[in-house]
């Protein structure tokens, strides 16, 4: 039995260099480009397997709504909301099982919630990022595999 992607020109990155999974040109294009959101579209993948990735930037009215921290006098309170998000469908094909293949639907998705302020520069939302990304490892030695593999198993604390 084998789970196959069809995600394309995104099958690998170089996190060392950041390299974009899902460059505009290529096997992804874009199915809706609009102000504030676009969609990009797998255009060489199975049919029978779409992935897209969606980005979207909406304004905020106030960023301390819910917060733990109220604004400083004369703080603005307005800022952005940045989406990126991937929808995928994961096939198991398996010969020596009559209902395959199965389908399943996957999805992931980060979103940033920033003032609007001159020290918010994509370098700090570069750090962000990565401590979001990295907050799974519980040491600088895990491998995805590893890092994932107790939230997989509904076990948050590590």
């Amino acid at each position: 039995m084998a789970l196959s992607l069809a995600t394309g020109s995104a099958q690998s990155s170089n996190c060392s260099t950041q390299t974009p999974l899902y460059p505009a040109t290529g096997s992804y294009a874009f199915a809706k480009d609009d102000p504030g959101e676009a969609i990009m579209s797998n255009t060489a993948g199975a049919l029978d397997q779409p992935n897209t990735v969606r980005y979207a930037v909406s304004n905020v009215a106030d960023v301390f709504k819910n917060a733990s921290l109220s604004p400083s006098a004369g703080q603005r309170v307005d800022g952005l909301s940045i989406l990126v998000q991937v929808n995928e469908v994961w096939k198991i094909d398996d010969a020596a099982d009559s209902l395959a293949p199965i389908y399943f639907p996957a999805s992931a998705h980060m979103v940033l919630k920033v003032p609007n302020d001159a020290l918010v520069t994509s370098s700090v939302l570069s750090s962000l990022v990565l401590r979001l990304v990295g907050a799974p490892f519980r040491n600088g030695t895990d491998t995805l595999a590893v890092a994932y593999n107790p939230l997989l198993h509904s076990i948050c604390r590590f």
